[in-house]
């Protein structure tokens, strides 16, 4: 799913089915999203993703994105949601 205001969007959910995990099927979705955004003229993807989902934070971090913002609801580290952002 996503949205674009201007030129930003954001790629509000990247879900892969458990039995396909660990197959590139994310990466390949991840760059059809990316290639998406930067087809109708975005500059600037966000996504999101939850302080305790290590995999996901790893394949955005190998395309490029970095954290910009971190919000923790508590003290626990994977209650934190880190909104990262690939600038194209």
């Amino acid at each position: 799913d996503q949205q674009q205001v201007g030129n930003q969007s954001y790629i509000a959910n990247l879900c892969v089915a458990k039995s396909a995990r660990r197959k590139g099927v994310a990466t390949a979705m991840l760059e059809f999203a990316i290639a998406r955004c930067k087809a109708e003229g975005a500059e600037k993807v966000f996504v999101h993703v939850h302080g305790n989902n290590d995999p996901a934070k790893g394949l955005y971090q190998k395309m490029g994105f970095q954290v910009v913002v971190d919000k923790t609801a508590s003290r626990n580290a994977s209650d934190a949601i880190h909104f990262m952002c690939l600038e194209l």
